[in-house]
């Protein structure tokens, strides 16, 4: 009887654990590694057009030909089937992730930037940007606005805040005494909170922290918090004011240390991003609401930057590695970003541009990266940094500063703003004394 059980036990566990359900040796295949090159190799490809020899392609633009684009495809297929496939075994996977990987640094070495210049293009545009001046005389700052081909016009009244800037009409928004609101060319527009503002039975106070423009709409993101005393309770409510009418995102009880950093409308949805303290954990928690509904993440890096390009959401920041981007959860370290400055993300046919400087061990030399690749912006010399961007029927505007130096005794940073063109630099203004651009706009003529 007992060796008759002992053969009908083997045959259940020969039958649970046959060789055609394990892999080789029982053990299971680590297919995390192939994922990371496949994933690298599809961001290699990003943005690369097809061209015979790189004269119709834009000096900005990488290309590579038909024959060698189809090579790489083929290669990526041959690596997704690996990945997808059940039965592959350890040393397959591996050996995919070694082709897959000599593949793109095979395909990286043939791209190119193309050799096409549209000179002219400036001349279909109007050129605007937005810049303060910071006076050592009260530490006070100046702002103002200038027009390729004009003159600097000072801002009368404002001195600080966050800013949009059109090129036509200016806004700074924050909050004033307590409540949320906005100038818009100077003039100061209050955003209720439907509340007793400043009230001692409330505590009121509200904060208007991002701006989008759509069409003819006004958006402003932010929060407002309020103190009970009866109920010795305080609340946090994330919102966002549409044409000045104001609707709740979320509240919360005791929430604190809320940080909110841009809106984004995209078609019906609204987007919101930002982080909080979480109630008994030292943290903060990065997140953003999608309407009415927050997605916490759990990396632990503070963004500075967000995005939303149809269904992908994208962030971007710095930390002890360089500057990174992350799409859908998956983060990209930039190449040759240690000791750079991140200064702005713009997300376009689902490309993503990340504008600064980064550290040559002589000076700082502005830069931006498309999908990870680094594309230096030449003109001028000493230190260069690139402020703002903006995509305008394929033609690249970014505005920054070249010739940047620092004078020791007289405590005072002088620059020459200019914006590049595809690649081409173009002299705005000279001779700048402790000033910065903030915002670029460029209009069709």
């Amino acid at each position: 009887m007992k060796k008759r059980l002992f053969w009908v036990f083997a045959v259940i566990i020969l039958t649970l654990f046959s060789c055609d359900e394990l892999p080789e040796n029982g053990d299971t295949v680590n297919k995390s590694g192939l994922k990371t090159a496949i994933d690298a190799a599809n961001v290699a490809k990003n943005g690369v057009v097809i061209s015979s020899n790189g004269n119709d392609v834009l000096i900005t633009v990488y290309w590579v030909t038909q024959e060698q684009m189809d090579i790489f495809i083929t290669e990526i297929a041959s690596a997704q089937t690996i990945f997808d496939n059940e039965n592959a075994d350890q040393d397959m996977v591996d050996d995919a992730k070694t082709v897959i990987e000599t593949a793109t640094t095979t395909f990286n070495g043939q791209k190119q930037f193309g050799s096409k210049t549209e000179n002219n293009n400036e001349l279909d545009f109007m050129i605007s940007i937005l810049g303060n001046t910071f006076n050592l005389s009260d530490f006070s700052q100046t702002y103002w606005t200038f027009q390729e081909g004009g003159n600097k016009n000072n801002i009368s009244g404002q001195t600080g805040g966050d800013y949009f800037y059109n090129g036509t009409d200016v806004y700074f928004f924050g909050h004033y005494e307590g409540k949320a609101c906005y100038w818009k060319n100077g003039i100061k527009i209050d955003l209720s909170t439907g509340l007793p503002e400043i009230d001692t039975s409330y505590g009121t106070t509200s904060f208007a922290d991002a701006i989008a423009i759509v069409n003819e709409d006004i958006y402003f993101a932010g929060y407002y918090w309020y103190y009970d005393y009866e109920d010795e309770v305080r609340y946090t409510t994330v919102c966002y004011w549409k044409n000045g009418t104001r609707i709740d995102i979320e509240t919360r009880e005791g929430l604190g240390g809320l940080n909110v950093g841009q809106i984004i409308v995209s078609g019906n949805d609204i987007f919101i991003n930002g982080s909080y303290w979480l109630s008994g954990i030292d943290i903060m928690i990065n997140c953003y609401w999608k309407n009415n509904q927050r997605i916490d993440s759990s990396d632990e890096d503070i963004y500075s930057l967000f995005g939303v390009s149809g269904s992908d959401v994208y962030f971007s920041g710095e930390n002890n590695q360089g500057i990174y981007y992350i799409k859908n959860n998956i983060k990209h370290i930039l190449p040759n970003s240690l000791n750079a400055q991140l200064n702005n993300m713009l997300i376009s046919n689902n490309d993503v541009y990340i504008i600064g400087s980064y550290d040559t061990g002589s000076d700082f030399r502005a830069c931006y990266w498309k999908n990870g690749i680094k594309i230096d912006l030449l003109g001028g010399t000493g230190d260069s940094n690139a402020r703002d961007i903006v995509i305008i029927d394929n033609n690249i505007f970014i505005a920054g500063e070249i010739n940047s130096s620092w004078n020791d005794l007289t405590f005072t940073t002088t620059s020459t703003f200019c914006y590049w063109i595809n690649g081409e630099v173009k002299i705005l203004l000279e001779n700048q004394i402790n000033s910065s651009i903030l915002a670029l706009s460029v209009n069709k003529k």
